[in-house]
């Protein structure tokens, strides 16, 4: 095996173990889940504590996988031809939405699905303290003039910042 082979071999087998490692991760956070949901009143704080720990492993996990990833990204570009696409080309927006993706909590992805489908508008006129709220104009998931656009006339004290060509990220 060449040299170039077993860096390779090694930095595979790294890139498997942390994924690995962190799949279990994500296996553990759904008895702590659990446990805490089915807490009697008097011991949730106790139950969110455990839950809340074991979502820190996952975070860590996946952080150390995130990282990984770059290592064998940054070996395979490389490695290979120029891409079809130059990056340059690629707009800002979506580099944004996939470095955001590529650095997300695996639970937090899976979680947040649930709510994806929940219409929240019946909630907004509740709100009752000064409100801030940054949104991106190049946002295609959420449209600024569909979402962040109409809040002054469902939220009383509201302040809507629009954020010039940010995606739905802007972080």
């Amino acid at each position: 095996m060449t040299q170039l082979a077993a860096e390779r071999s090694g930095l595979v087998d790294a890139f498997l173990d942390s994924y690995i490692c962190w799949r279990e991760a994500c296996e553990d956070v759904w008895g702590p889940y659990r446990r805490r949901a089915e807490c009697k009143p008097q011991r949730r704080r106790l139950g969110f504590a455990a839950y809340q720990s074991v979502l820190e492993r996952e975070e860590h996990a996946a952080s150390i996988h995130c990282q990984w990833a770059a290592r064998v990204s940054t070996r395979a570009t490389s490695c290979r031809p120029p891409p079809l696409i130059p990056d340059a080309q690629l707009a800002e927006p979506e580099r944004a939405s996939f470095n955001v993706a590529a650095g997300a909590s695996p639970y937090a992805t899976q979680a947040c699905v649930d709510t994806w489908l929940t219409d929240f508008r019946d909630d907004l006129p509740k709100i009752d303290v000064p409100t801030l709220v940054l949104h991106g104009t190049e946002d295609t998931i959420l449209p600024y003039e569909s979402t962040a656009g109409r809040l002054s006339e469902l939220i009383d004290e509201v302040q809507v910042i629009p954020v010039e060509q940010g995606p739905h990220n802007i972080g």
